[in-house]
């Protein structure tokens, strides 16, 4: 995109000639620096038109880096909320099975507990039993010795 550049090759010609170039080689200076200035050379005009696309390439590009992040962050989220959910499952699985475990050694304690209480009443009961026949015996023991006694107090009152 070349805009044409003013520059007035007859003048330049006739200045080269005035200063003793000859016409003919004044005239090819003339054309060929006019065709070096209009393709070597940017207007004001072009250097908006070019910011403009190049503003417009910019934003196109930042449009575009916004959508990867975007999608780059959306894919790390989805990942991050399966993980989490998998990660929970498995949580929840282990304390199923924690909880599991813990029913069934309260349930085996509990049923040692049931078993020792049954063994202290069979205990007690033997205990009860033994404690009646020691009392039994101690109360015939007793009247024995209080039959003794009184058959020796007896004895010492006949004496003279």
């Amino acid at each position: 995109m070349t805009m044409p550049i003013k520059f007035d090759t007859r003048e330049y010609a006739k200045t080269l000639a005035e200063a003793g170039v000859p016409q003919d080689q004044a005239d090819a200076h003339a054309q060929a620096l006019l065709a070096a200035l209009s393709e070597g050379t940017v207007t004001p005009g072009e250097v908006v038109v070019l910011k403009a696309e190049v503003m417009a390439r910019i934003d196109a590009l930042k449009a575009e880096v916004m959508a990867r992040i975007d999608a780059v962050k959306a894919e790390v989220m989805g990942r991050i909320d399966a993980v989490k959910a998998e990660v929970m499952a498995q949580i929840d699985a282990v304390k199923a099975e924690v909880m599991a475990q813990i029913d069934a050694v309260k349930a085996e304690v509990m049923a040692e507990i049931v078993a020792l209480k049954h063994q202290l009443q069979v205990l007690k009961v033997r205990v009860d039993a033994k404690f009646t026949i020691v009392f039994c015996m101690l109360g015939v023991s007793f009247a024995l010795h209080a039959v003794t006694i009184g058959m020796l107090w007896r004895i010492l009152d006949r004496l003279p």
